[in-house]
């Protein structure tokens, strides 16, 4: 992968607003069409061991979640089909934002969708 393509992904930081860990309080409130899934211990980088969670969308993409064991947060590693694009899509078609705006009306969990570097740039 370029660092211009590096340059356009964005990631998204998930919180639970509650004392909660942020695994169980996601299986509680994904919405309809995602589902939360653990990835094998073989699927796991060994680059990035923390990466244990995915979560499936509505549209067959994933996104992966690095994560510490039953802590309150989890941040974003990739959007597997998304990523691959030669221009992402804009932030209301971006499969993180379109999870974000699910999420944040639960009150259970908050969902942060960061820009990308290109995006800063303007």
């Amino acid at each position: 992968m370029t660092q211009e393509k590096i340059d356009s992904l964005r990631t998204a930081v998930i919180v639970s607003d509650t004392n909660t860990p942020i695994l169980e309080a996601l299986i509680t409130v994904l919405p309809e069409g995602y589902s939360l899934e653990k990835l094998p211990e073989n699927a796991r980088s060994k680059i990035a061991p923390d990466r244990t969670h995915v979560i499936k969308t509505p549209s067959q993409d994933e996104i992966h979640l690095r994560n510490s064991e039953g802590g309150q947060k989890v941040t974003t590693s990739n959007v597997i089909n998304q990523d691959t694009l030669e221009v992402q899509p804009i932030l209301a078609d971006d499969e993180l934002s379109k999870l974000a705006v699910l999420l944040n009306k639960t009150g259970v969990v908050s969902m942060q969708v960061m820009a990308s570097n290109n995006e800063l740039k303007g």
